[in-house]
C-alpha cells in the first residue's frame, strides 16, 4: 500500500483566491495536522475530482496551532488534492494520504522516545552545570530525568527550565544534601532529606530552544568523581 507523506509544508499565501495546492494524492483518507509552533490558522480544502465536469471542492476549515483533521472521501470517490492558505504570516502543515485505516497513517509521524544521556565529572569544592536543549525543529514533552551525585561528598543538586529567551520558568526537581553515589528524580516520590518539587502527574512540555538547566551546587573539600550516565533526560520527541 503507497502512502504519501509530507512534513512541514510551508504555507504563506493569506486568501482563499490564492491558496496553494498539494501534490497530487489521489486516496481514501488523508490526515492534516497543523505544528503547536504556528502562530496562526491554516485554511485547509480538499477536492474529489481531478478534472472534468462533476469535479467537487470542500469549503475552506480552519486548523489551529496543534490540530489534526482527518478527511474521508465520499462513496466511489478519491480526494485528489488538498489546498491551503493561512491566516497572517508562513505557517507550517503536515499531510498524510493513504487508502488504509487512521491508524495506520499516523503511526509514520507520532514521536519518537529519546534518550539524552551524560556523563558527569564533579571536581573538588566546584559548583556544575549541565543544559540540555530542544533542537530546532523539535518539541519535547519531558518523561523522565535523573541527576546524580557522583561526589564523595553531599551536594544540593537541581533543575530548572528555561525558555529560548534564557527566562527562568521555574524549578522541575530540587533535592538537599544528596549523599554519595545516590540520585534524584522527575517525577519523583517523596525521600528523606529530599524536596519534592514535582508532581507524578505533571505534564512539561518544551519548544525549540528551551531547555533544562541542572546544577550541582558546591560541596566542601572532595576527591570529585565521574558517572557515565550521571545525567539522564528521557523524553517524547515530535517535529514542531
Amino acid at each position: 500500500m503507497v502512502e504519501i507523506v509530507k512534513i512541514g509544508e510551508s504555507i504563506s499565501v493569506t486568501s482563499e483566491a490564492t491558496a496553494i495546492k498539494s501534490r497530487l494524492l489521489s486516496k481514501k483518507h488523508v490526515l492534516v495536522e497543523t505544528p503547536f509552533t504556528n502562530t496562526a490558522k491554516v485554511y485547509v480544502a480538499l477536492s474529489y475530482e481531478y478534472t472534468g465536469a462533476g469535479r467537487r471542492s470542500t469549503d475552506f476549515e480552519p486548523l489551529s496551532a496543534g490540530e489534526i483533521r482527518f478527511y474521508g472521501a465520499p462513496n466511489q470517490k478519491l480526494i485528489h488534492w488538498l489546498r491551503f492558505y493561512s491566516e497572517s504570516g508562513t505557517q507550517k502543515v503536515n499531510y498524510f494520504a493513504s487508502d488504509g485505516a487512521i491508524s495506520r497513517i499516523r503511526g509514520k509521524h507520532q514521536w519518537v522516545k529519546k534518550n539524552n544521556v551524560t556523563s558527569i565529572t564533579l571536581v573538588n569544592d566546584t559548583a556544575k552545570t549541565q543544559d540540555v536543549t530542544v533542537p530546532s525543529g523539535k518539541r519535547w514533552r519531558l518523561l523522565w530525568c535523573k541527576q546524580t551525585n557522583p561526589d564523595s561528598v553531599t551536594r544540593n543538586l537541581y533543575a530548572k527550565l528555561y525558555d529560548a529567551s534564557d527566562n527562568d520558568l521555574g524549578f522541575i526537581i530540587s533535592a538537599n544534601a544528596v549523599t554519595s553515589g545516590l540520585e534524584h528524580a522527575f517525577p519523583c516520590r517523596s525521600h528523606a532529606g529530599w524536596d519534592e518539587i514535582s508532581a507524578e502527574s505533571s505534564e512539561i512540555w518544551l519548544d525549540a530552544g528551551e531547555y533544562i538547566r541542572f546544577t550541582w551546587d558546591k560541596g566542601g573539600t572532595s576527591t570529585g568523581g565521574t558517572d557515565a550516565d550521571g545525567l539522564v533526560v528521557v523524553v517524547k520527541e515530535y517535529d514542531a
